[in-house]
């Protein structure tokens, strides 16, 4: 992300799945209670290993950063998401606000000091604030103009260049489905011919997310009732709430800990050679079992099988090394954790 960048006219670009596949989520978030993925795509690894971005929600929008390895280069946006008609959402984009900026900023500061790089103090944070309504004259349409005389990655500069050029030109809203992904055209360097874009992928919930459809994956396809999907959960142990999770997991086998190694394992199916037992089932958004005369409960926030199916459940307790028994007085206190595999090799040894 060196000095020859310029923005250009934001080009949103419909992906197929399978080049989601390639990349990594830079963040998820959570805006209007519409999951929203990023990531930062550029055509050089060498320009992408000194490429990096920051999320942050706010009251309004989500505001999103990409920025060089030290800081002196930055570019920011808007990103709304509505819900709309036909399982569609309504995306649009906007200069970076006031409050954004300010995130980013403080964020940079914080992030610059903790790493001994010293970073903008009180004054200068002001002056980037400042500086960044300076925009650069340009006869380039589109998003942005040439930059030139500004610091290269690598270089201390006290206050962060704005690379927004006067009179952003951002494409109007626009309608995306449930589980796509579009790629958002951002800098551009004419000398070496390098892109900077955002992958970004919009879902209503994390199994859309993951998937990348919004259905089956075939028309006239069986619900998949093998593959457990536990997102945003409440443990609930004989009808009390012992813990909270925000994140979650997928797969064939999932797991939840108790205390330190202790952890139960559960799948829709049995395994020769594993003592699983036939102790609960699935339904909605629901994974109950009985497991030595307590009823545990994980209550997610999305169906735990596709199509909100329901299904029996077999369930594998691993006391961890000194096979001890779940340890429930500790289990409000200890952290918690969750994990999936497809393979049940994967996860433990035969018993």
């Amino acid at each position: 992300m060196g000095a020859k960048f310029r923005t250009i006219g934001v080009l949103i670009v419909m992906l197929t799945c399978s080049a989601w596949g390639q990349q990594r989520f830079g963040s998820l978030v959570t805006f209007n209670k519409i999951l929203v993925a990023f990531a930062p795509l550029t055509s050089s690894e060498a320009e992408g290993q000194i490429v990096q971005s920051r999320t942050y929600v706010g009251k309004d929008a989500i505001h999103r950063v990409i920025f060089n390895s030290d800081g002196a280069l930055y570019f920011g946006y808007d990103f709304v998401v509505e819900p709309a008609a036909d399982s569609k959402f309504l995306v649009t984009m906007k200069p970076l606000s006031a409050e954004g900026l300010e995130k980013f900023l403080t964020s940079n500061t914080s992030s610059m000091q903790a790493s001994g790089s010293g970073g903008m103090q009180g004054k200068t944070v002001e002056k980037a604030k400042a500086a960044a309504g300076t925009t650069i004259n340009s006869q380039s349409s589109g998003v942005g103009g040439m930059i030139a005389g500004i610091p290269a990655a690598g270089s201390s500069a006290p206050i962060p260049t704005n690379l927004t050029i006067s009179s952003p030109q951002f494409p109007p809203p626009q309608l995306i489905a449930d589980g796509d992904t579009v790629s958002v055209d951002l800098l551009f360097n004419p000398r070496t011919g390098v892109k900077i874009s955002d992958v970004i992928r919009i879902a209503s919930s994390h199994r859309i997310m993951l998937s990348g459809q919004a259905g089956p994956s075939q028309a006239g396809a069986l619900p998949d009732t093998s593959t457990l999907w536990a997102f945003g959960f409440d443990v609930v142990v004989d009808g009390k709430l012992v813990k909270s999770m925000g994140g979650g997991c997928s797969g064939k086998l999932i797991y939840f800990t108790v205390k330190g190694p202790q952890r139960f394992i559960l799948s829709t199916q049995p395994y020769d050679g594993y003592q699983f037992r036939n102790a609960g089932f699935v339904g909605g958004n629901s994974i109950s079992f009985l497991w030595r005369g307590h009823n545990y409960e994980l209550i997610c926030s999305e169906p735990v099988l596709e199509g909100g199916g329901r299904s029996g459940l077999w369930v594998l307790y691993d006391g961890g090394p000194e096979g001890t028994e779940p340890d429930l007085a500790g289990m409000a206190t200890a952290p918690m954790g969750c994990g999936a595999t497809d393979r049940i090799e994967d996860m433990v040894r035969r018993k």
